[in-house]
């Protein structure tokens, strides 16, 4: 009998399974998973903030965004099976509304509210890519929409912090992203603008909850289809 327990044991190790680790990780997930519920919007941080309640500050394996989701299914599969869907499903009719409002821009939306996870904390996240913010300004401003700006460099029309340029291959400045933070059908939205693609990847790579997007046709059917849980 120790025998065949020794045997499983070098088996686990070989594989680089780690029991405890998968513990923490779970642990973790879940703690952060309830933080983000009650309104904080950054895993990274609802992660670190969990991580160190539970005394595994310094921890250098986290739960990635993915075990974070999939924990945040299950807080409200558990504890909000009557108020997130309802939250969910009304962000979600303002999310379509203000992708056909935008639909000069051709947006893209990403986050909790594609994913099924918003509740009535959560805002809108859309993305316009190769817009040029003053032409964005102006048409807030013509549509008479109250607007706040967060990042980079931008008409001046609107108050917000001014980041630093990052660079690309070529070590050329690119200019940082610019979001708008609105209020559409009673929704808070969040509209950020990327220069390309290419920008958008390196802000919110495959490790990111807000890899995953969508433009108006296929959130439409995903919305409705059942496909976003």
């Amino acid at each position: 009998m120790r025998g065949r327990r020794r045997t499983r044991s070098k088996v686990s190790t070989s594989l680089g399974f780690d029991a405890g680790q998968a513990a923490r990780h779970q642990t973790i997930a879940q703690a952060a998973a309830r933080l983000v519920a009650e309104g904080l919007t950054d895993y990274r941080l609802a992660k670190l903030k969990a991580a160190h309640s539970l005394g595994y500050a310094g921890l250098n394996a986290l739960p990635d965004n993915a075990e974070i989701e999939a924990a945040l299914c299950q807080y409200n599969n558990l504890f909000a099976s009557k108020t997130q869907p309802v939250a969910l499903r009304a962000l979600r009719g303002a999310a379509l509304r203000a992708m056909q409002w935008l639909k000069h821009f051709s947006p893209w939306i990403s986050g909790p509210v594609l994913t099924g996870t918003a509740n009535e904390f959560s805002a809108i996240e859309l993305d316009l890519i190769g817009i040029d913010a003053k032409v964005f300004e102006f048409f807030l401003l013509n549509e008479d929409v109250m607007f706040e700006i967060h990042g980079g460099s931008t008409t001046g029309m609107g108050a917000g912090d001014v980041r630093g340029e990052g660079k690309d291959r070529r070590d050329r400045p690119i200019p940082p992203p610019i979001r708008y933070d609105i209020v559409f059908d009673d929704a808070p939205v969040e509209i950020t603008l990327f220069d390309s693609h290419m920008q958008r990847l390196s802000a919110f790579p495959k490790s990111s909850s807000r890899y995953d997007r969508a433009q108006l046709t296929e959130a439409q059917q995903r919305f409705t289809g059942g496909s976003a849980t």
